[in-house]
């Protein structure tokens, strides 16, 4: 029986050994495909972030050109430098005006004056040279662009004078919103890189005519200065969807070809009214299957080691098993001692709650045979400050946690109590409250129950017209955890002294408890009635 045993667990040592062979290797893969994933949102995000950056440089050069009077190319540069900074690929930003043919010598001769220099309206002729432009209904001339001094024979020409261009015009013109063009060949770039313009048509403002503004964007730029580590495992093609025979940036080596069955990850852009598809391919063949030496390594070890485990496993089962039952034991023992503790302390809660209740109760019994008032009533005091403690005892004993109480049902209970007693003075007495849950250590909430009667009681004693009296009791808490109380009534208030000129035992006693709670009371003044403002912060014992 021994011998088959062992011969199971050779059995499946060797089958863990290859079942990690294999795992080992698929988690090398896993990773390599996660880490392609990562790079491949990572290009999308970045696409998609620049592209708002886009939007809304745009946005703010439009909102620049159709709020500023008298634009010149000084203030224009100064406005627009910050972008051409900040923005990826960028090589120009441009204003165009919209110009009829009506309008065409008058704007051309008063841009001869503005620049001092012989101006037309133009458009391409044969090759890359500039010709004047022909004449038609509307032209749309560069009049104002940054960076000037490398684009200084771009002004004056016709942006509507190129189909693509145009295009893109009067698509931003019927929507009122942005328009990127088809790709376009720049006139920097060679003939095989491509670029893209983004255009946004202003309607008439007050301070200046309809026009264009213009974002020269080169697309190889665009993309290189936007992708870093990227580059390193993926091979990144940027398609335009209207026009998928045209590849708007493509970072394969010309040697190198991808079919569209080899594409890792592909996704879309919505480039204001086009969208480009982007296809990530595996640049390093990351995704083949890795046989790494650290999966061999593995498979060796764990053969090796196949019969020493059975061994192995048994020892560690037999001290599992005595380990286990002294854990088990102990734990019982801790629970124990735990429950008897738990219930110690609800008895001592307990027995002190019914002391302080003789206590109360020989005070009443005393306070039977005094005929004088005043003796009364600091003999009824004293049994609501012993009846406050109480209740704090009252209510441990009777809660699971022996560490805290509900501190909003126990200020309750407290006020209602105190209603009670005073019944022979108010018969009519409404209490509204507004109160967070929160729970109280008795260290807490024995001096703030001393603080709440004393006030109370002087409520029930002085407060209202003799007909009725409301009662207001706020309790929040703050983020910090500091507690802020409010206690008003309809009374007729008082003037309250200062600290040190305090005759009352009842004023004594709320200061000297307000300090044992690290707070402070404020008498708000202002206000119909008495109101109190408690700050204050738990006791940590």
């Amino acid at each position: 029986m021994v011998k088959v045993s062992n011969y199971w667990i050779l059995l499946l040592g060797m089958i863990l050994s290859f079942l990690s062979f294999y795992f080992i290797n698929r988690q090398e893969q896993l990773k390599r495909i996660n880490i392609l994933t990562n790079n491949s949102v990572s290009v999308k995000n970045k696409i998609n972030t620049e592209l708002s950056k886009v939007n809304l440089m745009i946005e703010s050069l439009s909102f620049f050109v159709q709020n500023t009077p008298e634009i010149n190319q000084p203030l224009f540069t100064k406005y627009t430098t910050p972008f051409l900074k900040e923005s990826n690929g960028i090589k120009a930003l441009e204003w165009a005006p919209l110009v009829s043919e009506l309008d065409r010598l008058n704007y051309e001769e008063k841009q001869c004056l503005n620049i001092d220099n012989e101006f037309f309206i133009t458009q391409k002729g044969d090759g890359n040279s500039l010709i004047r432009a022909k004449n038609k209904i509307h032209y749309y001339p560069v009049h104002f662009i940054n960076p000037l001094v490398t684009n200084k024979k771009a002004l004056g020409y016709d942006l509507s004078s190129n189909f693509k261009r145009n295009q893109s015009i009067e698509s931003s013109l019927k929507s009122g919103k942005m328009s990127f063009t088809e790709p376009i060949n720049l006139v920097q770039e060679n003939n095989e890189s491509y670029g893209f313009l983004v255009i946004k048509h202003l309607i008439e403002s007050k301070y200046n005519s309809s026009g264009v503004v213009l974002g020269v964007y080169s697309m190889t730029v665009f993309m290189n200065n936007l992708l870093d580590y990227e580059f390193k495992n993926l091979d990144i093609v940027v398609y335009d969807k209207s026009d998928k025979n045209t590849n708007l940036f493509t970072s394969i080596k010309k040697n190198d070809q991808y079919s569209s069955e080899k594409v890792f990850f592909e996704f879309e852009v919505i480039a204001a009214d086009r969208k480009w598809i982007v296809n990530c391919f595996d640049k390093n063949n990351l995704l083949s299957y890795p046989h790494t030496l650290g999966g061999y390594l593995v498979l060796f070890l764990g053969l090796l080691l196949t019969f020493s485990l059975f061994i192995m496993m048994k020892r560690k089962e037999n001290y599992n098993i005595i380990l286990e039952k002294k854990i088990f034991d102990r734990t019982n023992r801790l629970i124990k001692i735990n429950n008897q503790k738990d219930t110690l302390l609800k008895e001592i809660h307990h027995r002190v709650k019914n002391n302080m209740q003789a206590i109360k109760s020989l005070i009443g019994l005393q306070a039977r045979y005094i005929n004088d008032e005043k003796v009364k009533e600091l003999f009824q005091n004293t049994k609501n400050r012993i009846n406050s403690m109480a209740m704090v005892h009252e209510m441990l004993y009777h809660t699971e946690d022996v560490s805290k109480i509900n501190g909003k049902a126990y200020i309750l209970n407290l006020i209602n109590e105190l209603i009670y007693s005073y019944k022979t003075y108010n018969d009519d007495v409404k209490l509204i409250e507004s109160m967070d849950d929160i729970k109280l250590n008795i260290d807490t909430s024995i001096p703030l129950g001393l603080i709440i009667t004393e006030i109370i009681t002087n409520t029930l004693k002085y407060g209202g017209n003799h007909n009725s009296i409301i009662i207001n009791v706020e309790l929040k808490v703050s983020e910090d955890s500091q507690y802020e109380m409010i206690i008003s009534d309809n009374g007729p208030g008082f003037e309250l002294p200062k600290k040190e000129d305090i005759s009352s035992l009842g004023l004594r006693l709320i200061f000297r408890l307000i300090s044992q709670l690290n707070g402070e009371i404020i008498k708000v003044d202002n206000v119909s009635g008495v109101m109190y403002k408690i700050i204050f912060k738990e006791i940590n014992s």
